[in-house]
């Protein structure tokens, strides 16, 4: 077994599909493939998009509609909602910042 494949074997399937679609959209100058839309090297992408397991999904909702209890896909929920935290804290960051950037200037 080679290492790449005992890695993957650590990681979450939300984490796997976050790193997919980073290797996909990563520039080459990066070490990823660098496919972006409208580049002239791809003519015909015109969005790309983090993968979704459409079966994955399906046994989610069915499952959720007979119960509620989500402990059990909490593994592939919490990456994308850390995710999402991260950066709505980093937007929010910057933009505090930028108002008293400009506020200083204006009272001095």
């Amino acid at each position: 077994m080679s290492i790449a494949t005992e890695s993957i074997g650590s990681i979450s399937p939300a984490e796997r599909i976050r790193l997919v679609h980073q290797h996909v959209t990563t520039s080459t100058k990066d070490g990823g493939l660098g496919v972006t839309p409208g580049a002239v090297e791809w003519p015909r992408v015109s969005s790309v998009f983090i993968l979704h397991d459409h079966d994955y999904n399906d046994c989610l909702i069915s499952s959720w509609k007979a119960e509620l209890d989500i402990s059990s896909h909490l593994d592939s929920i919490k990456d994308h909602v850390s995710f999402h935290f991260v950066n709505n804290q980093s937007i929010q960051s910057i933009l505090a910042t930028d108002p008293s950037n400009g506020l200083l200037p204006y009272l001095s």
